[in-house]
């Protein structure tokens, strides 16, 4: 079940948000990649939505802000 919808910024990279999410909410970068089947990860465009899967599988949503550093 997809969680949230994020949108990525500049200067995002799949590892970064994964490590982020997975901090916040115990999301993979394995859960984030299977929810994005057509995502390149080394090449995300800015504005581009990211699939975020509920961590537990259920439909719990979060709120995640990307910090500059």
């Amino acid at each position: 079940m997809i969680a949230l919808k994020y949108t990525i910024l500049a200067q995002d990279t799949l590892s970064s948000v994964a490590n982020g999410l997975n901090a916040a909410a115990g999301v993979s970068y394995q859960q984030i990649a299977k929810a994005n089947p057509d995502i390149v990860a080394d090449a995300l465009q800015i504005g581009a939505l990211l699939n975020i899967p509920a961590a537990d599988g259920g439909s719990v949503a979060l709120k995640y802000t990307v910090m500059a550093g």
